[in-house]
C-alpha cells in the first residue's frame, strides 16, 4: 500500500514537472510573439518616417530650384535661406541613414526545422522536448530583445534629428517669407528679338535695290 502511494506521488510529481515545463514553453512562445510584433511595429514606424522625410526632401528640392536657378540677386535673407536649405538637406541625409540602419535586417536565432527537429521530437521524452524548445525560444527571444533595443536607440536618435529638422524648417520658412516681403520677386525674363529684312524696295535712279530691316523684341 505504501509502495503504491509512493508510485502515485512520483507520478503526480512527474505530471507536475511536465506541466511546469509546458507552462514555460507556452510562456516563451508568447514572449516570442510579443518581441516579433514589436519588431514589426518599429519597422513600420521607420518606414513612415522615411515617407515623411521623402516628402520634405521633395519640397525642399522645389524651393532649392528657385533659389539656385531663378533669382539673379541675393540679399541677406536669401543667403540665409540657402544656408538653411543646405542644413536641412544635411539633417535629412543623417535621418535617412539612421532609418535605413533601423530597417537593416539583423541576424536572430531561429528554431531548427526539418528532419532533425522531427527526429528530436519523436525520439525524446515530452519533458525533454518542452525543456529543449523552451531553451531555444529563450535564446531567440534574447536575440530579438537585443535587436529591439538597438532599433529603439536608432529611432530615438532619428526622432531627435527630426525635431531638429523641424526647427530648421521653421527658420527656413521665416527666412523665405521675409526674403519675399523685403524685395520684389520677379522671375528672370528672357528676350527674343525678331528681325524682318525687306528686299522689295527698288531705287529707280541708281537702278539698285535697298533693304529695310524691321526688328521687334518680345519679353517672356
Amino acid at each position: 500500500m505504501v509502495k503504491k502511494t509512493s508510485e502515485e506521488i512520483e507520478e503526480k510529481e512527474a505530471e507536475l514537472h511536465t506541466e511546469k515545463l509546458k507552462f514555460l514553453y507556452e510562456f516563451q512562445c508568447e514572449q516570442y510573439d510579443i518581441v516579433k510584433a514589436q519588431t514589426v511595429r518599429l519597422d513600420d514606424k521607420a518606414a513612415k518616417y522615411l515617407t515623411f522625410v521623402a516628402i520634405v526632401m521633395a519640397t525642399l528640392g522645389i524651393i532649392s530650384r528657385y533659389y539656385f536657378f531663378e533669382i539673379s540677386k541675393y540679399n541677406f535673407f536669401s543667403i540665409a535661406s540657402v544656408v538653411f536649405l543646405a542644413l536641412a538637406f544635411a539633417v535629412i541625409l543623417n535621418i535617412s541613414r539612421l532609418l535605413f540602419s533601423s530597417l537593416k535586417v539583423t541576424e536572430v536565432f531561429k528554431l531548427a526545422t526539418g528532419q532533425e527537429m522531427n527526429n528530436y521530437i519523436s525520439k525524446s521524452k515530452l519533458d525533454e522536448v518542452y525543456e529543449g524548445l523552451s531553451n531555444d525560444l529563450s535564446e531567440i527571444n534574447n536575440s530579438y530583445t537585443s535587436s529591439l533595443a538597438n532599433k529603439k536607440e536608432i529611432l530615438e536618435n532619428a526622432y531627435k534629428e527630426t525635431a531638429f529638422l523641424g526647427i530648421v524648417l521653421v527658420l527656413l520658412l521665416v527666412s523665405i517669407m521675409i526674403d519675399l516681403y523685403t524685395r520684389d520677386v520677379k522671375p528672370i525674363k528672357s528676350t527674343t528679338t525678331t528681325c524682318i529684312v525687306d528686299l522689295s524696295n527698288h531705287n529707280d535712279e541708281h537702278n539698285t535695290k535697298t533693304t529695310t530691316t524691321t526688328c521687334s523684341t518680345t519679353a517672356h
